[in-house]
């Protein structure tokens, strides 16, 4: 899915604020054309995530890893779910349907995104966020567990580090509910900003499971011309997917695999898409977006 115009507004402006806060103008103002370069130079057809290794790699090129420290953020997110599991867990246990809430706890921890809300996380303050969690749109999760009574197996494409200790709770949650369902989890093949590698699936259990598979690549979501041939293979046999983030919509929108997406809207790209406020918890399938492209047009307001 080709990135559009409120991708490249919203790129530019991230990375602006960035060389602003890490240097002196000149060298934002070469680095800014670099990033202009990137895009510019990007194969057709491309999503943004799929720009992420080039744009990371140039960032430390200009100003070095310390630019943005991705390993201590990752550490500090998954610290700071860890701390939160037993609080969870609880609220769990007194739900009616704890499926459906633990969906709701993935798509609010969605929220740890160092990208799309670059500069705006803030961790200290996240257990304020999952009493209000959105639950998943009804119609769309009856449909999703009935196909899991049928299915034998479940590819459940990740996101973020610190988030999957969401996602470990809808795990746990899908086991109990349908037991004979065969569990595989997708992950970064390579570093890309803040998003799940498999030590971050380790240390948050899913390898205890599931199997743990990778994108084979740093690109920051499911770009289906770059997969590796473990996950490719995988794609395409999973009777159900469940695909997190932004970034795996992005990429994955229109690839007719029965895939069902959970995430926060936290751009415009995808508020005027979908109608909703910024900030709303998703839970929509593929087949009911077909013949839809994330293709919304900047509109020139001075």
């Amino acid at each position: 899915m080709q990135f559009g115009t409120l991708c490249i507004e919203c790129l530019v402006g991230r990375y602006a604020r960035m060389a602003r806060a890490a240097g002196d103008s000149e060298t934002a103002t070469r680095f800014l054309k670099r990033v202009m370069d990137v895009m510019v130079s990007a194969p057709e057809g491309v999503s943004a995530p799929f720009l992420t290794p080039k744009l990371t790699a140039l960032t430390e090129e200009f100003y070095g890893r310390s630019a943005i420290d991705y390993e201590a953020v990752k550490k500090a997110s998954n610290e700071a779910m860890l701390a939160l599991l037993p609080e969870l867990r609880q609220r769990l246990a007194q739900a009616e349907d704890p499926l459906r809430l633990a969906l709701g706890f993935a798509a609010t921890a969605n929220y740890i995104d160092f990208t799309a809300l670059f500069g705006q996380v803030e961790l200290e303050s996240l257990g304020a966020l999952f009493p209000a969690s959105e639950l998943p749109d009804e119609r769309v999760y009856r449909a999703f567990c009935a196909e899991l009574a049928r299915a034998d197996g479940l590819l459940y494409v990740l996101d973020n580090a610190g988030e999957i200790f969401a996602d470990r709770l809808v795990a746990e949650e899908l086991q109990k509910r349908f037991p004979a369902l065969r569990l595989t989890f997708a992950v970064r093949g390579k570093p890309s900003v803040n998003d799940a590698l498999r030590e971050d699936a380790r240390l948050a259990g899913l390898d205890r499971l599931g199997a743990v598979i990778d994108n084979g690549s740093a690109i920051s979501g499911t770009e289906l011309g770059y997969l590796s041939e473990e996950l490719s293979d995988a794609l395409s046999r999973a009777p159900v997917v469940l695909a997190k983030g932004q970034g795996n919509f992005e990429t994955m929108l229109g690839c007719g695999r029965n895939v069902y997406y959970l995430f926060l809207c936290k751009c415009k790209r995808f508020t005027d898409f979908f109608s909703v406020p910024l900030m709303t918890g998703l839970f929509v399938r593929e087949q009911d977006l077909k013949g839809r492209k994330l293709d919304i047009p900047a509109v020139f307001d001075p």
